[in-house]
């Protein structure tokens, strides 16, 4: 964005430079431009080009989730391996969620892990959350938030075959 900032001032500066009312080559400055037709087009351009996309961008990119109805709720999903191309199921995971936390509980079927609670973060449209039986085994989930939608993948422990795969779920 810094870059295009600069390029939008630099055609500007160009545009304002080239600009003369009295056809001479010495560039005027932004005092004699007044309220010049060309002047107050570059201007336009500028803020229109630079202002709204930084502004947005930097939104989308700091703003945890927020709400109780972000992320909170039911979920219900799949998953499929990349390891072992037999293994697939279904998981139902229920979240709370405090600002950018989440916290809740899993139910994955077939798994090394059937049930168990879930912590993580939500941070923008980027979610992570793990599950944990105790303390010998855990999975790991991160992906991507859309609504009522969500997907990404997943990696299992030593305990668990050291599995990874995608996954998707939907709130219910």
């Amino acid at each position: 964005m810094r870059l295009r900032f600069m390029a939008g001032c630099a055609a500007a500066c160009l545009v304002l430079v080239g600009c003369s009312s009295s056809g001479g080559n010495a560039p005027k400055s932004s005092s004699s431009l007044g309220n010049s037709p060309a002047a107050t087009a570059v201007a336009t351009e500028v803020a229109s080009s630079s202002s709204a996309p930084l502004s947005s961008t930097a939104a989308e990119s700091s703003t945890p989730a927020t709400g109780a109805s972000a992320l909170a709720g039911r979920w219900q999903g799949t998953y499929q391996s990349k390891k072992f191309s037999s293994t697939a199921g279904d998981f139902t995971v229920t979240f709370t969620q405090q600002d950018s936390t989440i916290n809740g509980s899993i139910v994955i079927h077939p798994s090394c892990i059937t049930a168990g609670t879930v912590s993580g973060t939500i941070t923008g449209t980027t979610i992570a959350f793990g599950q944990v039986q105790g303390s010998r085994r855990a999975v790991a989930f991160s992906g991507t938030v859309n609504g009522n939608n969500m997907h990404g993948t997943y990696h299992s422990d030593a305990a668990c075959g050291d599995d990874n795969g995608t996954w998707t779920a939907a709130r219910s």
